[in-house]
């Protein structure tokens, strides 16, 4: 079953979020957070000093590519600003924006 592939920028939010949900591409990841992949359900805690470790001379992520047809893949929704998150919180803020969960 193909998923439908959300713009990058998009924002999702729901009445049960504490926080609106944001959709970036991975090279656009530039702050600290908690970020379900919206493919694939994967989770990605990104922290400052994976920031400061892998921003050099740009955006942290801006090495990874795809074709356009996987541009889907490099998409990301930020659940949560704060990158350690306990995981069970992450997932159900994850499935209540009704993006997949692959982690736990």
């Amino acid at each position: 079953m193909a998923r439908k592939t959300v713009q990058p920028g998009a924002v999702r939010q729901t009445m049960t979020l504490e926080e609106p949900i944001t959709v970036v591409q991975l090279s656009e990841i530039d702050s600290v957070g908690y970020y379900v992949n919206t493919q694939t359900g994967l989770g990605l805690r990104v922290d400052k000093n994976l920031l400061q470790a892998l921003n050099i001379g740009g955006h942290a992520f801006g090495r990874f590519e795809a074709s356009p047809e996987n541009q889907g893949l490099l998409q990301f929704a930020k659940i949560s600003g704060d990158p350690f998150i306990p995981s069970d919180e992450a997932a159900l803020r994850a499935a209540r924006a009704s993006l997949p969960v692959a982690f736990q």
